[in-house]
């Protein structure tokens, strides 16, 4: 198990909040004072969000971020969603199942259980090892199945698996991975610069990222994006943390977190 004193949580803070599933630029923690929130609160609010809504914070951690406006971000937000739903109906219609497990057996992926990675040195909660492994790791699950049986949790996040939510992430990352010179996720690219007749021409990672969130919404017919587990999954390592992501995720989609009640 991760030892959760003070400083190990600070040094996978970066880690962990970084993104749910994905491999981005890591993340300073702002560490000023926060208030902590309850569970409940956090996932209720971010439940709310609608899809653009999230387009700042899915693009916070990318190395490419400063190179677009808002309005930019806004449409290559609506194009990696519409990939990856897209990408869902077409999975869900050729091998006729939306359930997860299923759908990996279908693809001839090999899915594993293990608590946590075998370096232990890092917190991860899934992994595509291409080309035929995904790995979902029960440590983070395992942590928040206490407030997963709180009303308040489960109301707003609804009859879920955890981790069919983030297998069906990981599953989006296979599909990548099988066409690889055709889906948009990967085809498409930026021009960093040009000298005469070089060209310097990157992929935006993010991208991928936000494909995988709604292939896994419509895979697993969520009225709401993944992105709310980023913070639940970390409340099980540390409240302090989640309630510091909650903030971020909240300013970013330009609502005002909200304050706990007395009683909450």
């Amino acid at each position: 198990m991760i030892n959760e004193n003070r400083e190990t949580i600070e040094n996978y803070a970066g880690q962990i909040s970084s993104r749910l599933f994905g491999k981005q630029s890591a993340y300073k923690p702002i560490q000023a004072p926060v208030t902590i929130r309850p569970a409940g609160m956090i996932v209720k609010d971010l439940c709310q969000l609608d899809d653009i809504e999230w387009t700042k914070y899915a693009f916070s951690r990318d190395p490419l971020n400063g190179k677009f406006n808002d309005e930019e971000k806004e449409q290559l937000m609506q194009k990696a969603l519409d990939c990856g739903r897209d990408a869902a109906i077409e999975c869900m219609s050729r091998y006729e199942t939306n359930d997860p497990t299923e759908l990996a057996k279908a693809m001839g992926i090999e899915v594993s259980y293990p608590s946590q990675p075998q370096d232990g040195g890092r917190v991860l909660f899934a992994e595509f090892c291409p080309p035929r492994e995904i790995n979902i790791f029960l440590d983070a699950i395992d942590r928040v199945s206490e407030l997963m049986g709180k009303k308040r949790v489960k109301n707003a996040l609804g009859e879920i698996r955890l981790e069919d939510i983030l297998l069906g992430h990981e599953l989006f990352h296979v599909v990548e991975d099988q066409q690889i010179n055709t889906i948009w996720t990967k085809t498409h690219k930026i021009q960093l610069w040009r000298i005469g007749p070089i060209r310097n021409n990157s992929r935006i990672i993010s991208l991928s990222e936000i494909a995988a969130m709604s292939f896994s919404k419509h895979l697993n017919n969520l009225p709401y994006m993944p992105y709310v587990l980023d913070a639940f999954l970390v409340y099980g390592y540390s409240p302090d943390m989640a309630s510091r992501l909650y903030k971020e995720m909240m300013y970013y989609a330009g609502k005002e977190p909200r304050k706990p009640r007395p009683k909450e």
